[in-house]
């Protein structure tokens, strides 16, 4: 199938899921999601048009796949740039701490996000990690702020892989 197409199918399911990337996979693989992480450091911001905040603000860096907890199939590889200071410490300190997903702390905490596209293809390794392989042929990324209450508190990118693709649901398989 053509890579426009898959991407196409990826996307449409997406839009179609809303809430987060996270309680999408579960509900579409049928099984709980982890976080393994493969990165997180702290960093102080050195510019970039993407992330509205001051120079010297402090920010974590976090690179994971997210993966089936029974099958240990990776579906997504995400980069993201949190903004600590504009998280609940509740929410910071789970990021720092666990390999949890994002989405899931997220909703955990009562959190409404808003996502915020934007243009052009995400770039990887943007967060320090060193870029897993499988990144190489993903079937769709993309990349945006999310927002919660008006401000922005991270930027993200994800790489949707192929294992997500053979779990779509599609009349022409």
């Amino acid at each position: 199938m053509p890579q426009t197409t898959v991407a196409s199918q990826v996307e449409a399911a997406l839009a179609r899921s809303g809430g987060t990337v996270t309680s999408f996979l579960e509900r579409l693989t049928r099984e709980p999601i982890d976080a393994d992480v493969l990165g997180r450091r702290s960093a102080r911001w050195q510019g970039t048009f993407e992330l509205p905040v001051d120079q010297g603000t402090s920010l974590l860096h976090r690179a994971v796949f997210l993966t089936g907890r029974r099958t240990g199939r990776r579906y997504v590889y995400a980069e993201s740039t949190l903004i600590a200071q504009r998280l609940p410490l509740s929410v910071r300190s789970r990021l720092e701490s666990t390999a949890e997903p994002i989405g899931r702390v997220l909703e955990d905490h009562g959190l409404r996000l808003e996502r915020q596209p934007i243009d052009g293809r995400p770039v990887p390794g943007r967060t320090g990690s060193i870029v897993p392989e499988e990144v190489a042929v993903s079937v769709y990324s993309r990349r945006y702020r999310m927002v919660i209450d008006g401000d922005v508190v991270m930027l993200v990118a994800e790489w949707f892989l192929d294992e997500l693709f053979k779990t779509l649901p599609s009349p022409t398989r």
